[in-house]
């Protein structure tokens, strides 16, 4: 296999994060200006990382479960997050 499932988690995942901080610039540079129209990337940036944030926990609970890290959703608040 090319990528294994853990991959795609780790690819996944800072998405949202770069996704968040660009809304938050987004934000400081309309709060910083009379531009409005800033305020429709906002709305977009922070809806997208909200979207992509879901899709990297799914991702990530793929992946627990594929290296049986995680055998059911009950014990998974028993493990620390780092393997």
């Amino acid at each position: 296999m090319l990528y294994d499932k853990e991959v795609y988690h780790f690819l996944f995942l800072h998405f949202p994060i770069a996704l968040f901080i660009t809304g938050y610039i987004f934000h400081l540079l309309y709060n910083l200006s009379d531009k409005k129209e800033i305020n429709n990337y906002i709305t977009w940036t922070m809806g997208m990382g909200i979207l992509w944030s879901i899709i990297s926990i799914v991702t990530g609970y793929i992946a627990a479960f594929e290296l049986e890290y995680i055998q059911s959703f009950s014990n998974i608040f028993d493990k620390k997050h780092s393997f």
